[in-house]
């Protein structure tokens, strides 16, 4: 069996030692944004399955409904045809200074600890890496009650789970856990 046998590493590092307070104020600082800034980070390449319109729409919801300064931090690989409906969108409703395309970077860990909340606006999500990732760096979780989201997230205990589409109860709860 030795022969064929394959190890296959741990896809998620539980070896990450980054502070939640440097990383947001140098990214604070990179942005040009003011210091009561709370970010909330979406971390996904643009598929549909994903979601990433639901962000934008998010955005301008907690812009009308919102006083705490929220800036949406969107990574990951912005894929055509997403990429041109997501900055067409953000455009339209006015949010250039909400809602900000930060592409991919590496190390991903430092952006996920700068975040006040990692949010999940995907469907049918398989594992969910990116929470697992975030939790091990103490940063609070918004996911969709969908798919694997609800294998590794149990409600009010580690993380928030809110139905699928529903922008008005997941505000609710990014309010709820930034505050």
């Amino acid at each position: 069996m030795a022969d064929r046998a394959q190890i296959i590493e741990n896809p998620v590092n539980i070896d990450i030692d980054v502070s939640y307070t440097l990383t947001k104020k140098a990214l604070i600082h990179e942005m040009k944004l003011p210091d009561n800034s709370v970010f909330i980070g979406w971390f996904a390449n643009w598929i549909e399955r994903k979601r990433p319109i639901d962000v934008v729409e998010l955005a301008a919801l907690a812009k009308t409904n919102n006083s705490q300064p929220m800036v949406f931090l969107m990574f990951g690989e912005a894929r055509e045809p997403l990429n041109t409906v997501v900055i067409d969108r953000i455009s339209e409703l006015g949010l250039e200074d909400r809602v900000f395309v930060m592409g991919t970077r590496s190390p991903i860990e430092p952006y996920i600890a700068a975040c006040d909340a990692l949010i999940s606006t995907a469907e049918n999500e398989g594992l969910g890496r990116t929470l697992i990732e975030a939790m091990l760096l103490e940063t609070p979780v918004i996911a969709t009650a969908n798919g694997g989201h609800t294998e590794i997230i149990i409600d009010g205990v580690n993380g928030r789970l809110v139905p699928l589409g529903n922008t008005e109860a997941m505000l609710q709860a990014i309010a709820e856990v930034v505050k």
